[in-house]
């Protein structure tokens, strides 16, 4: 199937919802943290559909799946930064359902 925009692809929707929760976790991190992990997780979470969009709009599949890479990669960069401080957040160590879990988009 062929999207004709990037918005149509569920793994960018629910990129956009994992930027809304990073940016809602974050706020949970020490003061002292602002200009450094806080920022580092938000531009590793708004990195994730950015590289989906930029990717979808490329005109090959080997550049889609290229951008794609680098956004799993983002992906994993913002799970790690929430492990190595799971006191800060929820996470998969202490909760079962961790903030990243994001709710499903309803159709339509």
């Amino acid at each position: 199937m062929a999207w004709k925009t990037y918005r149509e692809l569920i793994a960018w929707q629910k990129a956009v919802d994992l930027v809304v929760a990073v940016y809602d976790a974050a706020k949970a991190f020490p003061r002292e943290e602002l200009y450094g992990l806080t920022a580092q997780v938000k531009r590793a979470a708004v990195s994730i559909p950015c590289n989906i969009a930029e990717g979808q709009g490329r005109r090959t599949t080997r550049d889609f799946v290229h951008f794609l890479s680098m956004s799993y990669g983002s992906l994993r960069e913002c799970e790690t930064q929430f492990f190595s401080h799971p006191g800060w957040v929820s996470s998969p160590r202490t909760s079962s359902r961790p903030f990243w879990s994001v709710p499903a988009r309803s159709a339509g």
